[in-house]
């Protein structure tokens, strides 16, 4: 979904909204669809700040993660969501998992240090891994 700052494009989101159920029929628990649902939503909410995209930015998340429970960056990403939504005991909670994971995955190029996290403008200035650190250790305020 592409919308531009300012714009409220109802039927784009209705649309957007639609293929995901149809893809989620065709293809349930697919945890990678449900990851670029929740970026995509998370994009339209800085795009026009529509509580409803960064709620459903996170509803999605959350079914990526329970789609791949052990996928670090999901969960980093889900961290950082609900941080935005003021849910710090929850987002801690998350980055504590992520890093936990992160620790296990013996694969290199998945390591939080490599990857980024998507802030709906592009991706963060720091790494996953640092930006996990501080929404682990933040449950008493926002970033």
């Amino acid at each position: 979904m592409r919308l531009v700052a300012g714009e409220r494009p109802d039927e784009a989101r209705r649309e957007y909204a639609a293929a995901g159920l149809e893809y989620e029929r065709r293809r349930p628990g697919n945890a990678s669809r449900r990851f670029a649902y929740a970026l995509g939503y998370l994009s339209a909410w800085r795009a026009g700040n529509a509580a409803e995209d960064l709620q459903e930015a996170e509803r999605s998340m959350a079914l990526a993660v329970a789609g791949a429970p052990n996928d670090a960056l999901y969960r980093a990403q889900w961290a950082y969501l609900l941080d935005l939504l003021g849910r710090r005991d929850e987002s801690a909670e998350q980055a504590e998992r992520a890093l936990q994971l992160d620790r296990l995955d013996p694969h290199a190029d998945r390591d939080l240090r490599l990857q980024s996290i998507w802030t709906g403008n592009g991706p963060a200035a720091e790494s996953a891994e640092q930006l996990v650190e501080r929404l682990r250790s933040n449950a008493e305020g926002p970033l």
